[in-house]
């Protein structure tokens, strides 16, 4: 399990230093436009395509933790390309060397995808799989705080200075160095047998209904169906949350990527609550949970312009990053796992991979949509004014104004709830009501705020952060003993 989570740590750092608010921000200086910002986040999902040959390759080599340590070596270094952005800076050549290295990256990188969640489906077994990833994604995102801080000041220095397109690619050969050392953690990794290959008369058939068998399967068809409709709305409006921030509120790059570290920091700490109650209620629970929370903060990012920054938009960005932490630490514990453990044991890395492939089609078609039709929302807008007229005059009070990316958020919300619909049709072992859920989680969070009304408790708040990241840093794996037919089979 420990070279598992340094692998996590290392390639947490590399997406934090060349994705996200940085990556959004260098392009945004070499005079990305609506479109390419959508290009960028399309990129990532649109490549995952590449999982479909990685099938046949997998079958045909038969070495997946070979796949996965080579596809991320050679994806990884493409990451130092960004090191001659400043050659040809500015020009247009600057914005297309950032697009031909990110497109690299996330090609080898859906290869080495393709290959690590079948592998990991045979090494983790099920019965601590909830804990095992909110421990590890823990992890991870604490090393995303740390360095996103680092990064922020570093952008914040060197502000305004003739050179701080350097500051860019300092942090991509960093983070590509980063990923490189966390491959290198991916090598001590034990590796899995995979089941006995097909007779070859029968090969290329089986092939064939490999890709075609989780479609035939239903339950697995509704879980495609869901998580396409949720990454389509999720997808439609994140990628453009800091090219919102930057342009449309006119924040400094640097509070954006606070901004980005709070929601981080939410997560942190709440992974490993969602990790017991996976555990204990059911993936499919905490995710009806979290994308309820999730998709309400969506619509709720219609109020920080009104129609422009107003004097509570900065307290509601902060109250919308921390609700949004909170929910995304339950969902992207449950998106994988859900389909780790839908998945049938023996067609693991094709059912896995065809969810990856239509998963990512939707995801990418959303970001493109929203750069195409950017412009076209630009010049609408929708309001809804009460008004009072009375003998002293008449009184107009704006109630609700949309404009611009604001239809991309109302969209999103729309299609979200369609999506939370799609997910109540899934069956998943064990699934418990997400009432008793959200009773459970209301009564935790009373004796929470019980517990530190006392002294003891304010001082256990202010101690809190720091007794928490020593255990983390101290605790081992989670306790693999007890050895159930289903876990020897994992």
């Amino acid at each position: 399990m420990k070279p598992l989570y340094l692998n996590g740590i290392f390639g947490q750092i590399m997406d934090s230093l060349t994705t996200g608010a940085i990556l959004i921000g260098l392009a945004l200086e070499l005079g990305a436009s609506h479109l390419v910002i959508g290009l960028i986040g399309a990129i990532p999902f649109l490549s995952n395509l590449l999982q479909l040959p990685a099938i046949f390759l997998i079958d045909h080599l038969r070495d997946r933790k070979r796949i996965v340590v080579v596809s991320a070596v050679i994806g990884r270094s493409c990451l130092l390309l960004a090191a001659f952005i400043p050659l040809v800076y500015p020009s247009s050549a600057a914005l297309a060397l950032l697009l031909i290295a990110m497109s690299l990256r996330y090609c080898f990188g859906a290869i080495t995808a393709c290959a690590w969640n079948s592998w990991m489906r045979d090494i983790v077994p099920a019965a601590i799989l909830g804990r095992f990833l909110a421990f590890r994604l823990s992890l991870m995102t604490m090393a995303a705080v740390a360095v996103g801080l680092g990064a922020a000041a570093l952008i914040d220095l060197w502000k305004g200075e003739p050179a701080h397109i350097y500051v860019y690619v300092l942090l991509f050969v960093l983070g590509s160095f980063s990923g490189l050392l966390g491959a290198f953690f991916t090598t001590r990794v034990p590796n899995a047998e995979m089941e006995p290959r097909e007779v070859r008369a029968m090969e290329r058939t089986v092939r064939r209904d490999r890709l075609l068998s989780p479609f035939r399967h239903r339950n697995f068809r509704r879980l495609m169906s869901f998580q396409c409709s949720w990454n389509f709305a999720a997808n439609l409006a994140t990628p453009f949350f800091v090219a919102y921030m930057l342009t449309k509120l006119g924040y400094e790059l640097t509070f954006v990527i606070l901004l980005t570290l709070f929601s981080q920091a939410v997560t942190a700490v709440s992974l490993r609550l969602w990790g017991r109650y996976a555990d204990r209620f059911s993936h499919k629970t905490v995710m009806g949970v979290c994308g309820s929370l999730f998709i309400f903060c969506l619509l709720g990012w219609t109020f920080t312009s009104f129609p422009d920054r107003h004097a509570w938009t900065t307290a509601l960005l902060f109250a919308l990053h921390a609700v949004m932490g909170f929910a995304t630490a339950g969902i992207n514990l449950t998106t994988s796992s859900l389909a780790w453990k839908l998945a049938p044991q023996r067609e693991a890395t094709s059912f896995l991979a065809v969810n990856s492939m239509v998963n990512s089609i939707a995801a990418g078609i959303a970001p493109l949509i929203g750069g195409l039709f950017a412009g076209f929302f630009a010049e609408r807008e929708l309001s809804l004014v009460v008004r009072w007229q009375s003998a002293q005059g008449v009184l107009d009070v704006n109630t609700l104004h949309i404009g611009h990316w604001d239809f991309f958020f109302m969209i999103a919300f729309v299609v979200g709830l369609f999506a939370l619909n799609r997910l109540a049709l899934v069956e998943e072992p064990g699934h418990r009501s997400q009432q008793i859920l959200v009773r459970e989680l209301m009564t935790d969070a009373s004796q929470v705020l019980r517990t530190i009304t006392s002294l003891d408790g304010l001082r256990d708040v202010v101690t809190a952060p720091w007794v928490m990241a020593l255990n983390l840093i101290k605790q081992d794996a989670p306790p693999a003993k007890a050895a159930s037919p289903e876990t020897s089979a994992s």
